[in-house]
């Protein structure tokens, strides 16, 4: 709880100086739909490599998502065996996990960023991002500085899996450079 209080008082306090100071603040608030359903599962490997897992422990966690296999069973129907393609595991101690290390990247690739978050006046504190749980919020001081974090934050991976489907590449797409 602490850390969503320190978060919410954190962007407070910014609305509150700019407001006082008569200074330009603009915030997104994103909410990611579906975030644990949605993380790629080559993603999940880059990141393990990007943090420097072990590869045995990357091995693991690359059989474990890549080779469970489920079927859906009613009384009239039934289904073939399917592989999970898409999504972190709900309810398994290590998706938790796993989902903090995905979103820790996205984190990582807008820190350069940062320069354009807003600068408070009253104190030696510059942030562009917060972020609690799958919520991210941007603050930028002004108005030009905002799509080109919306877009970075949009668009700054593109993950290819080999034809072995365990290397990842990565792509930066349409994003300045900083």
């Amino acid at each position: 709880m602490a850390g969503c209080v320190e978060h919410s008082f954190t962007l407070f306090e910014a609305l509150r100086e700019a407001k006082a100071e008569q200074r330009q603040i603009v915030v997104a608030w994103i909410d990611l739909a579906n975030a644990y359903g949605s993380v790629r599962h080559n993603l999940i490997q880059f990141a393990m490599n990007w943090y420097h897992v072990p590869k045995h422990v990357q091995q693991l966690v690359f059989d474990y998502y890549n080779k469970l296999m489920a079927t859906v069973e009613t009384k009239e129907w039934s289904t073939g065996f399917f592989l999970f393609d898409i999504g972190l595991f709900q309810g398994c101690v290590l998706s938790t996990i796993l989902f903090d290390c995905v979103f820790q990247l996205l984190l990582d690739f807008l820190n350069p960023l940062e320069v354009f978050g807003y600068k408070f006046k009253t104190a030696e504190s510059q942030r562009l991002t917060r972020a609690h749980a799958d919520d991210l919020a941007l603050t930028v001081r002004d108005t030009p500085q905002a799509p080109t974090s919306l877009r970075l934050h949009g668009q700054i991976l593109v993950l290819d899996q080999d034809h072995e489907g365990q290397t990842p590449q990565v792509h930066h797409r349409g994003v300045p450079p900083v």
